[in-house]
């Protein structure tokens, strides 16, 4: 009876697992999707921006703060894994909606060996959580995510890194 109640908890958690990857799964395609409409739609900005401008009068330092605007929702990250550029473009724009300051240098291709839901609750979740805590800093000067993933020798090194205030207490 024991050995069937265990066998019961292990599918009961496989289940769970299951239904956590598959909800981020669905969330990476969601963020996906909106990535793909707002580039579309700035690309189409910044055409009928510059049609505009040549048929008007229009101050150049006007159509430069509207170039940089659209710019800024344009963004694309190239890490070479395109599951890690879609987190990225997602996770920059929030940050840049909640003045955070987010540099990122990665070499996505060394993560192409990692599985891709494993990618998108990692990232997705170190990333969240850096950002989390970044929107209660008071001062924007002061929010800032740096995210750094890199191979050094046999060894595959991401590292995440957000201003923090207080003290670091360690659990466990």
């Amino acid at each position: 009876q024991s050995f069937l109640f265990q066998m019961a908890q292990a599918k009961l958690e496989a289940h769970d697992l299951q239904e956590l990857w598959r909800q981020d799964r669905q969330q990476y395609e969601l963020m996906k999707e909106n990535i793909e409409i707002i580039n579309i739609m700035c690309h189409d900005l910044r055409h009928q921006l510059h049609s505009i401008g040549k048929q008007t009068q229009l101050p150049p330092q006007f159509i430069e703060e509207m170039e940089h605007s659209i710019s800024v929702y344009d963004s694309k990250f190239q890490t070479g894994n395109q599951t890690l550029d879609v987190i990225l473009t997602d996770k920059h724009l929030r940050c840049d909606a909640e003045r955070i300051q987010f540099t990122c240098i990665a070499d996505g291709e060394k993560l192409n060996f990692i599985e891709h839901s494993d990618l998108i609750s990692l990232f997705g979740n170190a990333l969240e959580n850096a950002l989390e805590y970044e929107v209660t800093v008071p001062n924007p000067g002061d929010r800032f995510i740096n995210l750094l993933v890199r191979q050094k020798n046999d060894f595959l090194i991401i590292n995440v890194e957000n201003y923090f205030e207080g003290e670091l207490q360690m659990k466990d």
